[in-house]
């Protein structure tokens, strides 16, 4: 099940942290919300279909605008992400305002992954909370027709009634553990015939799950829980939702057959296993570290380098130098097309870093329009030895101390 995700202010940065990390997300939809006023208009025009509202850093009176999402009672998951320096007041004033806990999370920005996990929990319990209602509606829709015929003396004779229900329906008796009566798409779930054992056509793992359930819910369960049931060698799975029914000792047990999403599910989580471990191949295609000669290497820098990127490859390139004992390092960034400032800064700290475990740093490649941006960013360069070519820092190493 899609999830639907509401963005507030935050700019790229939110956008980008989530769609890093799609996968513990799961498919969900962004909705980019340019003010206050348009997201309350898409939670009231959304509805249930808004599953969690995230407010970024950049939003003045968050809390404020989380109070009124709250106030419309559509069940939205609120999300307040704070900038480092004001978290600690919005959080308090959150607190305050008896928002935090289950109606609202506030994190700090600077806090990526608990970000990325706070949404993670937020959806989960979102699509949970979609696939309850869709039972709840349709326990309901069964309830109120059911209510005439259980009502008669005939309680027990709801076939016709029920026949063309889109999911399964058993009437059940807890005390005797049997079934009164079920519905076509209930036999054809769980095999069993008005009378037989209750817990006849569940996997013998689920029924004493089954059992404890159907006394600990006298009056119906508060969610749908997840079941196995064994159909000619096949294991089918399906949630169970419990409706209270028209005597103490009855009770509906709504049925929904989830084998087909499960098997998505699966194959989703089977092709994202296999995107992550594309995308660990890629990321160490990525920073290729040569050893050119003993005491010598050489990373080439090809394409575009965030914040992420340039942790990585300075974690991969200090543990190279202290592998390999090497004396020089040579940066190059002919492959490099732009820089912006953290682009700069990210390459700068990596060479520093090498250069404090003793290895001399040189950068090389790089072309005007690194170096016009390099001076319009007023970043700073010096100590650092720098050539237009690989062939020239290379051919420096060789004359000067190799």
């Amino acid at each position: 099940m899609a999830g639907t995700v509401g963005v507030l202010g935050g700019g790229t940065l939110l956008h980008s942290l989530i769609e890093r990390h799609h996968d513990r997300l799961g498919p969900c939809t962004l909705k980019h919300l340019s003010e206050a006023n348009a997201a309350l208009s898409w939670l009231r025009s959304a509805g249930p279909e808004a599953d969690v509202l995230l407010i970024g850093p950049s939003v003045e009176n968050a809390v404020r605008i989380a109070e009124r999402a709250v106030a419309m009672g559509r069940g939205t998951e609120l999300v307040i992400c704070a900038c480092p320096e004001s978290h600690a007041a919005i959080k308090a004033e959150a607190e305050r305002s008896y928002l935090l806990g289950d109606a609202a999370t506030c994190l700090s920005i600077d806090e990526p992954d608990a970000v990325v996990r706070a949404l993670e929990d937020a959806l989960g319990r979102a699509r949970k909370r979609r696939r309850y209602e869709g039972l709840v509606s349709a326990a309901e829709a069964v309830s109120a027709q059911a209510a005439p015929v259980l009502a008669s003396p005939r309680a027990g004779n709801v076939e016709g009634l029920w026949k063309y229900a889109p999911i399964g329906v058993l009437v059940a008796d807890v005390i005797e553990g049997r079934v009164l009566d079920r519905n076509q798409k209930a036999a054809e779930l769980l095999g069993v015939e008005a009378g037989a054992p209750l817990d006849e056509g569940f996997a013998e793992r689920d029924r004493a799950r089954l059992a404890a359930l159907l006394a600990e819910a006298p009056s119906g369960s508060p969610a749908p829980r997840a079941f196995v049931v064994e159909r000619g060698g096949v294991a089918l799975h399906i949630e169970v939702l419990i409706a209270a029914g028209h005597t103490e000792q009855s009770r509906l047990l709504l049925l929904q057959d989830v084998t087909a999403r499960r098997l998505v599910e699966e194959e989703l989580r089977r092709k994202l296993a296999l995107i992550e471990e594309q995308q660990r191949r890629i990321e160490e295609l990525s920073t290729p570290i040569i050893q050119v000669w003993e005491g010598v290497l050489c990373l080439p820098v090809i394409g575009l380098v965030d914040a992420e990127r340039a942790a990585r490859m300075t974690e991969e390139l200090l543990a190279a130098v202290v592998r390999a004992r090497a004396a020089f390092v040579v940066v190059d960034l002919t492959g490099v097309p732009e820089v912006d400032a953290s682009t700069v800064d990210g390459i700068v700290g990596m060479v520093r870093a090498s250069a404090l475990l003793g290895a001399s740093c040189l950068l090389s490649g790089i072309s005007a329009r690194v170096a016009r941006a390099v001076v319009e960013l007023g970043l700073d360069l010096q100590g650092i030895q720098r050539f237009s070519s690989l062939h020239a820092a290379l051919g420096s190493v060789l004359k000067n101390g190799r």
